[in-house]
């Protein structure tokens, strides 16, 4: 009842605009794994790990403020859409980021700092603090509906961001530290390109204060999902880096996790496409329809990954990955499903995030998302990597589980 008659019309059918994003998403995910490659073969093993885990964490960071902030006031713009409410939802946006920024920014970079070295902990922190800032223009964007554009800012993201980090590491050192340089300069370019675009948002506004509130509620909400989201999508590189294995077989694991994330990234394109179509209905079967294009979408296009990853033949993996990375082919198996499962639960939160159905879904993601590095780090450390990578796909599968039985009412698909 709050939307206006172009929102409703637009209720009907965003599968065009999901197709865009996932089709852009797989474009971004073959650079992403083309300049991988790259730096497979320009750093050593060792620094290659250390890169490994951090792209890795900032890769699913930037999934993850791709969803609490901008989510948020994709949302208050898709129910009230006026000059007044696009100027203070922005406005509200630039400051959350920034805040968000400034909090996880040490986080992020005491983590990699800890685990691979200081110069990749304050490249990671200072990276970290660029992406959040993403936030603000990436759900501004989203909620005034223009797909389109943020596809093409993806794309001047990707095409920036390898581009600066192939220069530094041709130019400064080839160092870890030097390769996530891109990740800063991209996240740079987006912002400023996308608050061009998303020029209609000024001049700023600062909402009512209870308009602040409410805003601020569901941030912290759908952040609290997203942490463990990103926990659960990132951090089996950087528990593999911890467990003590040899680096080659860390190196290898490494590896085979940037192949296996692909169905990740096309589910946070298919979220974003379809998180404001479920969070607009006042019918509950208008829910599940959305959600059901959503799952079908998703298994449509992650089966065809998942068995190409199964069936990659050795000489053409051998193309992408130096032969001394011996074990990526067999754990490119389990890194597969794991991402596979880590998308499924993206999917089905959206449903939950969506209709304000926060506390569940946190706790069910929380449970998983804190015991998988615990569990990866102790099974890693006392059996080797092959229980490592069977308990990491035990948890996520087991949580996909879960969260899916307990929002069956949003998951149903049945037309």
């Amino acid at each position: 009842s709050h939307l206006p008659p172009s929102s409703r019309g637009a209720l009907r059918s965003w599968g065009a605009g999901a197709s865009l994003l996932s089709l852009i998403t797989l474009v971004v995910s073959a650079g992403n794994y083309g300049f991988s490659f790259l730096v497979v073969h320009l750093l050593t093993p060792k620094q290659f790990s250390g890169f490994s885990a951090a792209q890795g964490l900032l890769l699913v960071i930037g999934s993850g403020c791709m969803a609490a902030i901008p989510w948020a006031i994709a949302r208050f713009i898709a129910l009230h859409d006026t000059a007044e409410t696009r100027q203070e939802a922005l406005h509200f946006g630039l400051v959350a980021a920034a805040i968000q920024g400034a909090v996880a920014a040490p986080i992020a970079g005491i983590i990699l700092g800890v685990t691979a070295g200081l110069g990749v902990g304050i490249a990671t922190g200072v990276a970290t603090f660029a992406i959040s800032m993403v936030a603000a223009p990436v759900g501004f964007l989203q909620g005034i509906d223009k797909l389109a554009a943020l596809g093409g800012l993806w794309l001047l993201e990707l095409v920036v961001r390898v581009g600066s980090a192939t220069a530094a590491i041709l130019i400064v050192s080839r160092t870890a530290a030097a390769a996530l340089l891109g990740f800063s300069v991209g996240s740079a370019a987006l912002v400023v390109a996308g608050l061009l675009v998303g020029r209609s948002g000024f001049p700023l506004r600062r909402g009512a204060r209870t308009t602040v509130v409410s805003l601020a509620k569901q941030s912290l909400n759908l952040g609290a999902i997203q942490v463990f989201l990103t926990m659960l999508g990132a951090l089996d590189t950087v528990a593999a880096l911890a467990a003590g294995l040899r680096t080659t077989v860390t190196a290898s694991y490494q590896a085979a996790a940037l192949l296996g994330r692909i169905p990740l990234f096309l589910s946070t394109a298919i979220s974003l496409a379809a998180y404001t179509h479920m969070a607009a209905p006042d019918e509950e079967r208008d829910v599940r329809r959305e959600m059901t294009k959503a799952l079908a979408l998703y298994v449509t296009v992650t089966i065809p990954c998942v068995l190409a990853c199964w069936t990659i033949p050795n000489e053409l993996l051998g193309l992408l990955i130096p032969r001394s990375y011996a074990y990526t082919g067999r754990l490119l198996r389990f890194t597969s499903v794991n991402g596979a499962a880590v998308g499924w639960i993206n999917i089905v939160s959206t449903g939950h995030q969506a209709r304000g159905r926060f506390g569940r879904a946190i706790k069910i993601m929380g449970v998983a998302a804190i015991a998988q590095p615990i569990l990866l780090i102790v099974f890693g450390r006392w059996f080797g990597i092959w229980v490592f990578a069977s308990v990491l796909v035990a948890v996520s599968v087991g949580a996909a589980i879960v969260l899916t039985l307990d929002g069956r009412r949003w998951v149903s698909l049945r037309p």
